[in-house]
């Protein structure tokens, strides 16, 4: 007969720090294996908007970018923002996990295009009022973040008015 006691599970709220404290372990945990998994995918220097491949080059979602202040938010390798470097844009390329910024510089080094990059929660930008023409995610932040809404205030603040705030998600009906 065995006596161990049965498994149990419990749940507790965390908090917002306790959130993002664990949602950056994990990142940086897991930044190797994920760009092993979508490296090859994503590019060294390319935007692909989601997993069917849609690409900035063929979409423009974001427009003409030469001369453009853009933000990347949740960069993970930066891939996208040293595409947008290419086409003339000036970017920063933000991410809350040193361990996918370590792969964002050793992308650099690959490809020989270094972007500045900068890790800081999405929730907290460390920018003042209106300094990007655009803000951009693929898959970044967005579907991270416990308090969306905060999220999209801080995006709106960093950006000038008119600026544009482009990002994408998956639906949840993909997973059904």
């Amino acid at each position: 007969m065995n006596d161990d006691p049965e498994p149990t599970v419990t749940r507790r709220a965390v908090t917002e720090a306790e959130g993002r404290a664990a949602s950056r372990r994990w990142w940086d945990q897991d930044a190797d294996n994920y760009q092993e998994e979508h490296g090859t995918f994503l590019g060294d220097v390319d935007l692909v908007w989601c997993p069917e491949g849609l690409r900035e080059a063929d979409v423009r979602l974001l427009g003409d970018v030469k001369g453009a202040r853009l933000l990347e938010l949740g960069c993970g390798a930066a891939a996208g923002s040293r595409w947008l470097d290419g086409q003339g844009a000036e970017v920063v390329a933000l991410d809350l996990s040193a361990g996918m910024l370590r792969q964002a510089r050793l992308a650099a080094e690959r490809c020989g295009v270094p972007v500045p990059l900068v890790q800081a929660d999405a929730l907290a930008l460390p920018f003042r009022a209106g300094a990007f023409d655009t803000v951009h995610t693929a898959f970044g932040a967005v579907p991270f973040v416990a308090d969306s809404e905060a999220l999209m205030r801080e995006v709106y603040r960093v950006l000038r008015p008119g600026g544009l705030w482009v990002f994408a998600i998956t639906h949840p009906i993909k997973w059904i």
